[in-house]
């Protein structure tokens, strides 16, 4: 499943009506429920690969993020979300043994604690790159501080991607502009043609009006 299918299933999934809080009112016990329950399913780990193939799709799509699940759901529900993607690499990294379910619970507290405001397909590209060896070798030794070090490091890089990111759309917005800026003898043709946006306006708000009178 890629990143865009996702999330057009996530949007799709959210309740609509009073029970779909952009706020950040909590929903009733059953919504919560059947956010929860989406998010587990459609950001699990098997489909980290999948929705991990453009890190800047993963790091600007409009997934939810930690902080988001426990204000529509409850003070838990990252750290649910969490300890799937923990036990996952746990097995993956042979370190079962290293990291017990404590470990691996407190684990996810301090990183929803901490990085409430990633996106559930950041912290997806995050366990992705732990795996593929990015921050070292652990030999079967993935401990949870080598997990929050590594973590720290993701973010530094993923704020740089970020603000390479937006300084690319100002970029594209201002070259957009420009071509849509004209110069003076052009805005004289314009204006003589009637063809400006004032005086188009002009031109409906004279309608409106006659068309009010005659009524």
């Amino acid at each position: 499943m890629e990143i865009n299918a996702a999330i057009t299933q996530w949007e799709h999934s959210r309740p609509s009506g009073p029970d779909r809080t952009p706020s950040g009112v909590s929903c009733n016990a059953s919504a919560a429920a059947s956010i929860l329950a989406r998010a587990l399913k459609l950001f699990s780990p098997v489909a980290q690969r999948q929705l991990c193939r453009n890190r800047t799709q993963c790091m600007t799509m409009e997934a939810p993020t930690l902080a988001w699940l426990n204000a529509h759901c409850d003070n838990e529900a990252a750290v649910a979300w969490l300890i799937p993607q923990l036990t996952d690499l746990a097995v993956f990294s042979n370190s079962q043994k290293v990291l017990d379910d404590y470990q691996v619970e407190s684990l996810a507290s301090v990183i929803a604690n901490s990085y409430g405001y990633l996106r559930l397909t950041e912290l997806m590209m995050f366990f992705q790159d732990f795996k593929s060896g990015k921050y070292g070798r652990f030999y079967s030794s993935v401990s949870p501080l080598s997990i929050t070090s590594a973590l720290r490091q993701f973010v530094v890089e993923r704020n740089e991607l970020l603000s390479l990111y937006e300084a690319r759309r100002a970029s594209e917005r201002r070259r957009q502009e420009e071509q849509r800026a004209v110069t003076y003898e052009e805005y004289l043709a314009m204006k003589q043609r009637g063809e400006l946006p004032s005086q188009r306006r002009e031109r409906q708000n004279s309608g409106t009006g006659l068309h009010q009178r005659q009524i």
